[in-house]
């Protein structure tokens, strides 16, 4: 899409919808969006929050369209003490944690982390440090991971199988 975009100039839109969290780099770097006149908008069709966080992120290029979040799956029978993110990383779980390799486990863990990786957008060298500092805590920490699951199919494999107590999981809000 952002390909078309830029070769045509925007012809041929009238409205796009790129991810609300990438869209500064393109309205930045190319001038090939607009900000949205939210004074024309129906506030009443959105959740309040939901609404400032996609404004305050694309920089009031965006709107939600359409949600879709990655939270933690715990199976608290097995892990009882397990309930945030940083328990992707506990020993204590060795060979019962499971997750997407995805810019979404990249958000979870720095948020595990201290960081607040949307307010580092702005500044690239410090996202860029968080991110290296993420990955460096998935790489010393694989060696705990069961698997890596790559559809919904191997998600619900691993979550049904009992050997995974601890996974990321998509859910998807319309």
């Amino acid at each position: 899409m952002l390909a078309k975009l830029r070769a045509t100039h925007g012809g041929g839109f009238d409205l796009a919808k790129p991810s609300a969290d990438r869209i500064m780099f393109a309205a930045k770097k190319y001038h090939i969006y607009r900000p949205l006149n939210y004074s024309n908008i129906n506030k009443a069709y959105f959740k309040p929050t939901l609404l400032k966080t996609v404004k305050d992120i694309s920089g009031g290029y965006a709107v939600p369209y359409c949600f879709r979040t990655t939270g933690l799956i715990i199976n608290k029978a097995k892990a009882p003490e397990a309930n945030d993110w940083s328990d992707l990383d506990n020993p204590k779980y060795k060979g019962h944690i499971a997750y997407r390799l995805k810019r979404p486990l990249l958000i979870g863990v720095a948020y595990s982390m201290g960081y607040e990786p949307f307010k580092l957008y702005n500044n690239p060298k410090e996202y860029k440090k968080m991110i290296n500092k993420v990955a460096d805590k998935l790489i010393q920490t694989k060696n705990l991971v069961y698997g890596y699951w790559t559809s919904g199919d191997t998600q619900k494999e691993f979550s049904r199988s009992g050997i995974i107590w601890i996974e990321t999981g998509l859910s998807l809000i319309l």
